[in-house]
């Protein structure tokens, strides 16, 4: 038979209590993720969408397991943008990185980043610098954060943008006088936070931030996008090997 113990009033212990953690290190947020490593194959591309205009294409390729190719076709603007349905938002500390190679950095134009829409305009893509000024095209994204690579804008390095409710920012360069090196994978990375401060990360270095460049309210949705556009009249591919994506849930 067992033994019971009974306590009238208080039952009293001398020391400090043992205990021991069953959750070792620093909880982390739970987090939504995106992750595309376009197996080849694919054709639907697991959701994402597409709009091509005077000779831009995009298409799945066979390389490195599997790739999207975005080419043009040596006609001057044209170009191909890649997205999906917007459901990221600033306010749940959304970020994206991508893997990508272009095959000649001359005359071209690359977007990678977060913007609110597709640029629904045709041989446009959501962010373009003009020449020597280095600002930002007005009347593109309406809001968004991305790298930016542009040899129409002077010099041709990879800059740091942002757009705020259809107001432009200041194109800040990369620190490291940063540009795509010809067929030569990058990982680029857009970190945004619920502050509306913008992070971004080339090579998992950060290169630059763009404090309180979104004002977004938790309704604001955003969409993971790659634009590129053909400077001239000779063919430019820009290849994607990866797409992740991610925020708070």
């Amino acid at each position: 038979m067992g033994q019971q113990v009974n306590v009238d009033r208080e039952l009293r212990f001398r020391g400090v209590a043992n205990q021991k953690r069953n959750i070792e290190g620093i909880p982390m947020t739970a987090k939504v993720y995106l992750d595309d490593h376009f197996l080849t194959g694919a054709t639907s591309y697991m959701g994402w969408l597409e709009r091509e205009t005077n000779g831009g294409v995009i298409a799945a390729g066979t390389g490195m397991g599997g790739t999207i190719t975005m080419t043009t076709d040596g006609s001057d603007n044209g170009c191909a943008e890649f997205y999906r349905v917007a459901h990221f938002s600033s306010s749940k500390n959304c970020g994206m990185e991508a893997r990508i190679q272009l095959n000649t950095i001359t005359s071209a134009g690359i977007n990678v980043g977060f913007v609110d829409a597709v640029h629904a305009v045709d041989n446009q893509i959501n962010f373009e610098i003009t020449a020597a000024a280095a600002t930002l095209v007005a009347g593109r994204a309406t809001d968004g954060a991305a790298f930016v690579f542009d040899t129409d804008g002077t010099p041709d390095v990879w800059y740091c943008c942002a757009v705020d409710s259809d107001v432009e920012g200041t194109p800040v360069a990369a620190i490291g006088t940063l540009a795509p090196v010809a067929a030569t994978y990058a990982n680029l990375r857009v970190q945004l936070d619920s502050d509306g401060n913008a992070t971004f990360y080339y090579n998992g270095n950060a290169v630059g931030y763009l404090p309180a460049c979104l004002s977004h309210a938790s309704t604001d949705m955003l969409t993971p996008y790659i634009g590129f556009i053909e400077r001239s009249a000779s063919a430019r591919i820009l290849t994607v090997d990866r797409v992740t994506a991610w925020q708070d849930e």
